[in-house]
């Protein structure tokens, strides 16, 4: 069977949504039946689960007044959690651009069973998004990195709506690959009956 995708946001954050690092995933909560239509669903989690996992991520725990301890496994939570349930995951974690190469290839790490994809949302004023790219591809391949031009004033209806394209342009290639899997295959049957017809 094939591998689930898992649309991993890692900003920039939506303005007004980045105080704290779940703002955005309860933003996008409130559109799970547009997501829901193009075959995904937000990791089954809480805003503050996403908080603990980001301070956790980006060891950034103590900026928080928290330990070390009280972070521990929380984006490992995240990816167990995301698991569950058959739907193609997003997981909106605005907060992990700001990782450096070493904590990325964690974060992906973490969504092991998923063919994970890094979504990079760019404001259209900030045409340098380069060093993170650059960052994240290393982790996933070009192929698996997309970046979202948003207008300054976007919402989080405007990013439900391109993860939700996304995802469905994503499962449409991957019909297709299996569809010229099929035929591949077809083709060879139908040449060992014409062999077997002729002998």
């Amino acid at each position: 069977m094939a591998r689930r995708i898992a649309l991993l946001h890692i900003g920039h954050p939506l303005p007004a949504y980045d105080d704290h690092a779940g703002a955005l995933h309860d933003a996008l909560a409130e559109h799970a039946e547009l997501l829901d239509s193009a075959g995904c669903a937000l990791a089954p989690v809480t805003s503050d689960d996403l908080e603990r996992a980001a301070l956790e991520m980006l060891r950034e725990h103590r900026s928080a007044g928290l330990k070390r301890r009280d972070v521990e496994g929380a984006w490992a939570h995240v990816g167990r959690r995301s698991l569950k349930g058959k739907a193609h995951r997003i997981v909106a974690l605005p907060r992990l651009m700001a990782a450096r190469r070493d904590q990325a290839a964690l974060v992906v790490d973490g969504l092991t069973g998923f063919e994970v994809h890094v979504v990079v949302t760019a404001l259209r004023e900030e045409d340098d998004v380069a060093d993170l790219v650059g960052t994240w591809s290393e982790q996933v391949g070009s192929s698996r990195l997309h970046v979202i031009t948003l207008d300054e004033a976007a919402a989080p209806i405007d990013l439900a709506e391109e993860l939700a394209g996304l995802a469905l342009v994503l499962e449409r290639e991957r019909i297709e690959r299996k569809i010229d899997k099929l035929q591949k295959k077809r083709k060879k049957v139908r040449s060992k009956l014409d062999l077997l017809e002729a002998s």
